[in-house]
């Protein structure tokens, strides 16, 4: 584990135009406002047609582990890992708020943003009882297309490597 004393605050790089960092900005926002209200089709729509989709602990990153809790390498990978939570899953129902803290936006170069974005995740259920779910960060490579700003890769990592419950609905 890293000691905490020896990370570095990081700011956004200022070289990287306000346009951008304004797209990219709206984009990480609209990803997470269709998983709360459960767009998932308008989620998809948030991706690039060659994009991947990883969830995975950070204490796995820190080890040098490879190993995702879910890895979706394909953009037809995540359509299925939706379809099948529309179609045939059953899961505890619930409502997710996600709760996003400023982007840093890291990199610009090619045509390819890095983005990083520390989020947590309230899930509240049906009785009225809430309770956070998740914590961690986005690592998101952000492309501009003629359609706009586009998910090309989100790495979800998580602070821990315990989930209180099942993964249904992407994070």
């Amino acid at each position: 584990m890293k000691d905490m004393k020896d990370v570095v605050v990081a700011r956004s790089n200022p070289t990287i135009p306000a346009e951008i960092r304004q797209q990219a900005s709206e984009l990480i926002l609209d990803s997470v406002l269709h998983l709360d209200r459960m767009e998932l089709e308008a989620w998809i729509d948030c991706f690039d047609q060659s994009s991947c989709y990883h969830v995975i602990p950070r204490e796995n990153i820190d080890c040098g582990y490879p190993s995702a809790i879910i890895r979706c390498d394909s953009l037809d990978i995540i359509k299925d890992r939706l379809m099948v939570l529309d179609v045939s899953s059953k899961y505890n129902p619930h409502w997710d708020r996600h709760f996003l803290n400023g982007t840093q936006f890291q990199s610009y170069e090619n045509g390819i943003l890095i983005a990083h974005t520390n989020f947590m995740i309230v899930q509240s259920t049906l009785e009225g009882f809430s309770k956070l779910f998740v914590a961690g960060h986005y690592e998101d490579k952000i492309v501009f297309t003629a359609d706009g700003a586009k998910l090309r890769e989100r790495i979800v990592v998580l602070d821990t490597f315990s989930v209180p419950n099942l993964i249904a609905v992407p994070l």
